[in-house]
């Protein structure tokens, strides 16, 4: 029972990173791309 536990929330923190760094490097292409150094602003604001 503990076992799935631990193997459940590790599945879930894996997907969460997972998920963080698709949608980072998505970010970073578009800024890359040309989009307004503000959008980048707003972005990194809401990181902190």
């Amino acid at each position: 029972m503990l076992r799935t536990a631990v193997s459940s929330r590790l599945l879930i923190t894996v997907l969460t990173l997972a998920t963080s760094l698709a949608f980072s490097t998505a970010i970073a292409q578009r800024v890359s791309q040309g989009v307004p150094k503000q959008v980048h602003l707003i972005v990194d604001g809401n990181r902190l």
